[in-house]
């Protein structure tokens, strides 16, 4: 499967023909003029100015956020286990590493306040702007970036004034993807704009991916740290750029040919639910579900037992939204029915083939092979770091550029992250 036979000119040979480094990335420029947006402003003065660290440097009366290479992303010295991990889909694999890659603070780049200010003299909207400025500038070249030590971002309250400041558009064009509505795996709803961002069983490590279809393909993501977890718990961030250039060519060729099918399960809603069921994760009614399933040209079935089956097909790399760039934004291995056999809900009690929650195949329906799929996860675990949440750090992820997930944290102790998806 992995021969390197000729390939006729492809999508696979177009992307790979450059090769990738962390400096290259600041090269890239949005392919339309970057529109100036209101900057922070004192609160006696306002006014627009260009989206640079020059302007911000020039202006040292106003509030900024500033690029920090000083900042500890871990917490202390034990590394966090990949290899023969419980509780994490494919940890046998001994082609993963070992242990995962510290983070650093040039990937999320972090960037924290600078200079000498009295935090009574700058309120959240001031710093939610400054934020806004850094984002727009430089988000598509870090693909991550971690804000951290922000004033009055302490609360859950505060995080949703924080989102609606930074006026991004916070909601799909489709109802039922409003708040990452229809996502596969299990989170609560906070607010309109606001989930946990999971419900999963602490134990479970999720391993890295890109929200996809199932939440309605948003550009960035924002994940806020509440209260990390006293161990384990941490962010994973995987660079999407390198993931690319690292994977074998003749991979890229076939999945990009034949495209990945992605299909997701639910239970009707019952007293026994195993994991999710569609009334609670898509809409109360079939009539709604439908709906739904239809606008998002979806081909759906329903089971005898009132279950729901639905599926589409998507290219594995698309172009990125401001770049113009060829990315790596799918969720191929993250949707496979693998992910789920090392899930506490289903670990020695499996499920038909038909009923995991989900799975992904080619695009013709034939099964992936187990060493392209088992490739993909090597090439993304030696491309991902952990990063320590601390109170009040917001990470915000460019979701075609970088995917996102959990290290899992003792049974019992507690973990409180949420998110917002900004939909472009």
């Amino acid at each position: 499967m992995l021969s390197r036979a000729a390939l006729n000119p492809s999508c696979a040979q177009r992307v790979l023909a450059r090769q990738w480094t962390r400096s290259s990335a600041w090269s890239f420029s949005p392919t339309k003029k970057m529109v100036s947006i209101r900057a922070a402003s004192t609160k006696s003065g306002a006014g627009t100015r260009p989206l640079s660290s020059l302007a911000f440097a020039k202006e040292q009366e106003e509030p900024m956020l500033a690029f920090d290479l000083t900042a500890k992303l871990t917490v202390n010295n034990v590394p966090a286990r990949i290899r023969d991990r419980q509780h994490l889909p494919a940890s046998w694999d001994q082609g993963l590493p070992e242990f995962a890659t510290p983070g650093n603070a040039a990937f999320p780049a972090t960037y924290a306040p600078h200079g000498v200010f009295d935090a009574d003299d700058y309120d959240l909207e001031d710093w939610a702007q400054v934020a806004r400025a850094q984002l727009d500038t430089n988000l598509h070249r870090h693909g991550a970036m971690l804000f951290r030590g922000v004033p009055g971002l302490e609360t859950v309250e505060d995080f949703t004034m924080f989102t609606r400041y930074l006026r991004y558009k916070l909601f799909s064009d489709d109802s039922y993807k409003n708040n990452m509505q229809a996502r596969s795996m299990q989170s609560t709803c906070v607010n309109k704009i606001v989930r946990t961002a999971s419900d999963e069983p602490p134990l479970y490590t999720i391993e890295p991916h890109n929200e996809f279809h199932t939440a309605g393909k948003p550009h960035k993501l924002l994940l806020w740290c509440d209260k990390p977890a006293p161990e384990g718990g941490e962010w994973l961030i995987s660079d999407g750029r390198s993931i690319l250039q690292q994977l074998h060519p003749d991979v890229v060729e076939k999945l990009c040919e034949k495209k990945v099918r992605y299909k997701v399960f639910y239970e009707t809603k019952a007293e026994n639910n195993r994991y999710t069921n569609w009334q609670t994760s898509i809409a109360p009614t079939k009539e709604g579900v439908e709906s739904y399933l239809s606008g998002m040209e979806y081909e759906w079935s329903w089971g005898e037992d009132d279950s729901l089956t639905y599926w589409n097909d998507w290219s594995p790399i698309v172009p990125h939204p401001i770049t113009g760039e060829r990315v790596w934004f799918n969720q191929i291995a993250a949707h496979h029915k693998t992910f789920y056999t090392n899930h506490p809900n289903f670990l020695n009690n499996p499920v038909e083939d038909s009923r995991w929650p989900v799975h992904s195949t080619y695009g013709d329906g034939t099964e992936l092979e187990p060493e392209v799929l088992a490739h993909i996860r090597q090439v993304v675990w030696k491309n991902t770091v952990v990063v320590a949440g601390q109170p009040g750090d917001l990470l915000v992820v460019d979701n075609y550029l970088a995917k996102h997930g959990r290290m899992g944290f003792p049974e019992g102790t507690e973990r409180k992250v949420f998110v917002v998806a900004v939909f472009e």
